[in-house]
C-alpha cells in the first residue's frame, strides 16, 4: 500500500470498491433477473462474489501497485501516469476475468459471468481509479 502522487492508498481504494460494491450491483441488477429474487440467495451470491473477487484480483492488485510505484517515481505527468495505471487495470482485471470463466467470460447467457459482468465490473474500475485520485494537473514533479 503506497502513498502514491493521486493519494493515500489510491490502489488499494480502488481495488476493494471494485471487490465489495460491484458483485452487489452485477448481482442486483444483472443476476436476479429471472423474477425469483430470494433475499438469502442474494446475499449468499454477493458473499461468495466478494471472497471469490478478493481470491482473483490479487494478481492484478500486486501488478497494478507495482506499476503505480514505479511510474510515480517517474517524471510523466499526472495524466499519463493516470492512462498507463487505467490502461494497464483494464487489461489485468480482464485477462483475471478470462483465467477465471474461461471462454464464458463475453457470453451473454452464461449464468454466472458474461458482458454484463465484465462491463459492470469495468465500470466500477473506471470510477474507482476517477474518483479516488486527488489531482490529475498535468504538472511534473
Amino acid at each position: 500500500m503506497y502513498k502514491g502522487r493521486f493519494g493515500d492508498y489510491y490502489i488499494i481504494k480502488t481495488w476493494l470498491l471494485v471487490v465489495v460494491v460491484s458483485p452487489l450491483f452485477y448481482t442486483l441488477f444483472v443476476g436476479y433477473n429471472d423474477g425469483k429474487f430470494d433475499f438469502n440467495d442474494y446475499f449468499t451470491f454477493v458473499f461468495l462474489s466478494i471472497v471469490f473477487g478478493f481470491v482473483i484480483a490479487i494478481p492484478s492488485y500486486v501488478i497494478i501497485e507495482i506499476l503505480y510505484r514505479i511510474l510515480s517515481k517517474t517524471k510523466l505527468s499526472n495524466w499519463n501516469i493516470f492512462s498507463i495505471i487505467s490502461f494497464f487495470s483494464l487489461i489485468t482485471t480482464n485477462i483475471s476475468y478470462y483465467l477465471f470463466f474461461g471462454k464464458n467470460m463475453f457470453r451473454d447467457e452464461a449464468k454466472i459471468g458474461g458482458l454484463p459482468f465484465v462491463v459492470i465490473y469495468s465500470l466500477f474500475l473506471m470510477t474507482g481509479l476517477l474518483y479516488f485520485k486527488k489531482n490529475l494537473k498535468s504538472k511534473k514533479l
